[in-house]
């Protein structure tokens, strides 16, 4: 190499100009040599990993043109370790058949033996999404033994971990996949890549690390990817949702803050509830969720704001159409009006409904005022409210925005006239908003405006209970942070839905909650849509 080297038309020893900027006698190849080979020996220096502090000492020892050449190629042969040595999810096995006998037909049920040695052995199985179970450590029998009834594998650490027992796991035909992740925070677009292989492995699925913390974390991005919930839900919802699953990294794990922050950054909104009077809550405008496989976007696609007023902890929602541009708000607020206005001319969007899901006792509608100000609005409410507005609905009713289908459920029990809002969506999962009925692990009051703590316990377990488990479910109200939950969660989370109705009609008559203060001011405007009788 050197040989040609010298003997070509550039090198040093040929070229004046390059040879006195390397300063270099023209005549001595041995200082080429040197040059060149002080190069090559720190870019291995770099690429090795060797420790880089007697480079230092020889630069600063005795500064000359080699020791300079090994320090920079040092540094180069460092910057190519890095890229050279990136972490990458490694296909160990796939098989594309496993058995999963211990599993039934929906992929969500273990036989009791199987459950109770999954428990013995400290195995997280978390209720939601039914599927996925947490591991650490684990003998390689006991790996081979419990590879047997799930589809895929999913280890955290290098395939050289004395702890990976790949062939266990080949030997029972499942799946293998290895995506090393290290305790702290993955960056450089590790989540959406993790999301991508989760997504493509068989169900049920094993995530193993040493732990089980960093296990438990891919859970909950997965869980909310897959739910189409990323980037839609607010840090507390998904923190809400962590720790209601009990996830090691945010319930028993003390070192844990950094990455547990690092996977609710991944999952949330990146628009969080302010401290303004009226704050756009977490979803974006014009988000697509409404496209139907195959068709087009304009064609389907749902314009959906979550907005949120501070002083009544309110939630108000605007839906539209992208292609005929009609929308609807559902519980606006009057102090707020003009912030609606203002949006749905921004998003080039004609109101056609405004819809109370109950009469209000803790604000009063923009209904109204809404209606004065565009006058081909309808205000729309509960024919059992006795309320004037516009368009009276009954439960099974529909309201037609464009080319969504808004309908209507009745959930009587907070008030004798409570509505809740269903709009469903092909392929993908439904949308109910439920005003006061079913709250984020709780519901609203039933002592006031006729209410009936048993008919609300009936109404949310025969009709919102009723629809299918990934709902996502947009309340009426919230003060501590959380946006949004799926009938699943509620089903198995809210701590009143989870008694019996006795129990529940007891809890709730012994709330003992203060009158609102508007409700005397309140209650009367909004049985006339918030304008004076």
């Amino acid at each position: 190499f050197f040989q040609i080297l010298e003997r070509s038309p550039s090198s040093p020893r040929c070229n004046p100009w390059l040879g006195a900027t390397w300063g270099l006698p023209k005549t001595n190849p041995v200082e080429l040599r040197l040059v060149l080979g002080s190069m090559l020996f720190g870019l291995g220096w770099g690429l090795c990993g060797v420790c880089p502090g007697p480079l230092w000492v020889l630069l600063l020892a005795r500064p000359s043109v080699e020791a300079t050449s090994i320090w920079l190629a040092m540094l180069a042969g460092m910057g190519l370790a890095v890229a050279v040595n990136k972490p990458q999810p490694q296909h160990v096995v796939q098989n594309s058949e496993c058995p999963c006998d211990a599993w039934g037909p929906d992929a969500r049920t273990l036989t009791p033996e199987v459950r109770e040695e999954m428990a013995e052995l400290g195995i997280d199985l978390p209720v939601i999404p039914g599927d996925m179970a947490i591991c650490g450590a684990l003998p390689r029998t006991v790996v081979g033994r419990l590879a047997r009834h799930f589809g895929a594998w999913l280890y955290l650490n290098s395939s050289a971990d004395p702890n990976f027992h790949v062939d266990a796991i080949q030997s029972a035909n499942c799946r293998c996949e290895v995506v090393e992740m290290s305790a702290d925070p993955p960056y450089g677009g590790f989540a959406q890549r993790v999301i991508t292989i989760l997504a493509a492995l068989p169900r049920p699925l094993m995530l193993q690390c040493n732990s089980g913390n960093r296990a438990s974390v891919l859970v909950l991005l997965a869980l909310l990817s897959e739910q189409g919930r990323s980037k839609t839900c607010s840090k507390a919802s998904a923190e809400q949702l962590a720790k209601d699953l009990d996830l090691k990294a945010f319930t028993r794990c003390s070192t844990c803050g950094p990455i547990c922050a690092w996977v609710l950054q991944e999952v949330s909104a990146s628009k969080a509830l302010t401290s303004a009077s009226i704050a756009r809550a977490h979803c974006p405008s014009h988000v697509s969720l409404g496209a139907k496989e195959g068709a087009s976007t304009s064609a389907k696609q749902l314009v959906f704001e979550q907005l949120f007023d501070e002083e009544s902890s309110t939630f108000t929602y605007l839906l539209g159409c992208a292609r005929t541009q009609e929308a609807v708000l559902i519980d606006p607020v009057l102090q707020q009006k003009d912030h609606y206005l203002t949006m749905l001319d921004e998003l080039g969007l004609h109101l056609k409904y405004v819809i109370d899901t109950h009469c209000h006792d803790d604000h009063v509608t923009a209904a109204g005022a809404i209606r004065e100000s565009r006058v081909d609005v309808k205000t729309v409410m509960s024919r059992a409210s006795g309320c004037a507005a516009d368009v009276l609905v009954d439960h099974g009713d529909t309201l037609h925005v464009g080319a969504h289908d808004l309908q209507v459920i009745a959930t009587p029990g907070h008030t004798d006239a409570c509505v809740s809002i269903y709009l469903s969506r092909v392929g993908q999962a439904g949308l109910i908003f439920t005003g006061d009925a079913l709250l984020i692990r709780g519901c609203g009051r039933t002592d006031l405006q006729q209410g009936d703590a048993a008919q609300l316990y009936r109404s949310v377990h025969e009709r919102l209970f009723a629809l299918p488990g990934a709902t996502q479910v947009f309340p009426g109200h919230d003060d501590k942070g959380r946006n949004m939950s799926t009938i699943e969660e509620e089903k198995h989370f809210n701590p009143r839905f989870a008694k019996t109705e006795d129990e529940f009609v007891e809890v709730m008559s012994n709330l003992q909650l203060a009158r609102p203060s508007h409700i005397d001011v309140a209650v009367p405007l909004n049985s006339a849509c918030g304008m004076q009788p």
